[in-house]
């Protein structure tokens, strides 16, 4: 895979950013939305500038590796272990929970709960699912948490480069709030930015249930930019935890994450 840096573009006054931490119907959905703080003044729609976008609220350039042939999927699962490894390396948390094999333990997980997904294999994701220690019983047709995010991800290509590995901050008191923002200078005399973040989480209790929930001292989240063909960037984010019974990681939580640079007059 050809290598490219992620290029950051200048991006004007940007606003205040909030997140709401809210349950998402019976399938224990969780959301977090960011938004821009709003006048009441009718406006017309913020154009999206971009979806490829960093934690600072800066467009980046992807570099998507495809993954739709079977010889493709296999050479992404391969760069996304070695890389998920890689960073888990620099990763406290992870160091001090788990043994010697522990950043290849956290690529492991990683890999079994992604990679089906991208080839559009149901059978392979219930093995995975196994394989990670989970249980699946009384399954009629498509799991729905496979039919979740296969519908955004099957397929996708994987920007490779742009994965992170960190410590998971819960956002405390059931509200994260974040300031992505520049130097007010210059405001009124071109466009403002802001960038809107929306996360979708799925909490596979019944899959995992001795799994410590995303709260507990040991998660980590890996977040795997992808990419539709005709869509925007989504993200693919798994909180995982560690399970000292079973001595494995453990997927606590799945996510979306979708992102949007939007600039408005």
């Amino acid at each position: 895979m050809q290598t490219v840096s992620a290029r950051a573009f200048a991006v004007p006054t940007l606003k205040v950013i909030l997140a709401l931490l809210f349950a998402v119907g019976a399938l224990g959905w969780a959301g977090y939305t960011f938004v821009g703080s709003s006048s009441g003044e009718k406006k017309s729609k913020p154009k999206v500038i971009a979806t490829a976008v960093d934690d600072e609220g800066n467009a980046v350039e992807p570099n998507y590796s495809k993954a739709k042939s079977k010889k493709q999927v296999e050479a992404v699962s391969d760069e996304i272990e070695s890389r998920v490894s890689e960073l888990a390396n620099a990763v406290g948390a992870i160091k001090t929970i788990s043994s010697a094999t522990g950043n290849d333990e956290v690529a492991f997980a990683t890999v079994q709960s992604l990679v089906p997904i991208i080839r559009g294999d149901h059978d392979g994701f219930i093995e995975a699912i196994k394989a990670m220690g989970g249980t699946i019983t009384d399954l009629d047709g498509e799991h729905p948490l496979f039919t979740h995010l296969a519908k955004v991800f099957e397929h996708a290509s994987v920007d490779v480069d742009r994965i992170t590995v960190a410590k998971y901050e819960p956002p405390s008191g059931g509200m994260m709030r974040r300031v992505v923002e520049e130097d007010e200078e210059g405001e009124g005399e071109g466009p403002n930015s802001s960038m809107r973040e929306k996360v979708m989480m799925l909490r596979p209790q019944s899959i995992f249930p001795d799994a410590p929930e995303m709260s507990d001292e040991s998660a980590i989240e890996v977040r795997v930019p992808m990419q539709k063909k005709g869509e925007g960037e989504s993200i693919f984010s798994l909180i995982l935890t560690w399970n000292k019974e079973v001595r494995k990681w453990q997927p606590a939580t799945f996510g979306v994450v979708r992102r949007e640079l939007t600039e408005e007059d």
